[in-house]
């Protein structure tokens, strides 16, 4: 299915399992779509199902993706970092271990 806009996914009463069939494509990579999954139990994507979207939001009591599945998110959330210098820096790390019942 190629979504032109948002989708928002409810369950009723918010208390229902959510299970996406083997091989359901879910796309719409424009920016502004999102999708959104609210429910207190479980979202399982069963086998090779692919979410393209702009932005997704899922709250759940438990997430399962099979084999193969994806979630793909296309928006930024904001400007890319400055590319790397190449200019390692030095790190020290200091410790100290002292045994006893009082340390």
């Amino acid at each position: 299915m190629v979504v032109d806009s948002s989708l928002l996914v409810r369950c009723r009463s918010s208390r229902g399992n959510i299970y996406v069939l083997q091989g359901v494509a879910l796309i719409c990579p424009k920016m502004g779509c999102s999708i959104a999954i609210n429910i207190t139990n479980e979202l399982t994507l069963k086998s090779n199902v692919e979410i393209v979207v702009g932005s997704v939001y899922i709250v759940a009591g438990n997430a399962n993706l099979l084999g193969g599945s994806m979630i793909n998110v296309t928006e930024r959330a904001g400007d890319l970092p400055q590319p790397a210098t190449g200019t390692m820096l030095r790190v020290v790390v200091e410790a100290t271990a002292e045994g006893g019942r009082a340390a």
